[in-house]
């Protein structure tokens, strides 16, 4: 969605009249810098979209207890598992899931 766009949605789902595009480009890097997946549409004219990620964070979480528990995995496997389950999350995923683990 570009800001026309979200300024519309704003306004016909929570009647936010006036949102000015300036406030939605301001609002969209203030949520990047949070950890959300948004992205620059390669055409800055199409504006942003979400990036989806293969698993949710709760899934990872599964994933990474799970492998914390396996008596079959060594512990340097393990960690690099660990690694890769990281990679499928933002970076604010990873923080939060970090400080959730037991590795």
């Amino acid at each position: 969605m570009n800001a026309v766009q979200v300024s519309q949605k704003l306004e016909e789902e929570y009647g936010m009249e006036n949102v000015h595009r300036t406030s939605i480009y301001d609002d969209v890097r203030l949520l990047q810098s949070c950890g959300y997946p948004i992205k620059q549409a390669e055409n800055s004219h199409k504006g942003w979209y979400m990036e989806k990620h293969l698993l949710e964070d709760w899934e990872i979480k599964l994933m990474l207890d799970s492998v914390q528990q396996a008596r079959c995995v060594s512990v340097h496997d393990a960690n690099e598992i660990r690694n890769k389950l990281l990679n499928l999350t933002s970076q604010r995923g990873r923080s939060r899931l970090i400080s959730s683990s037991h590795f």
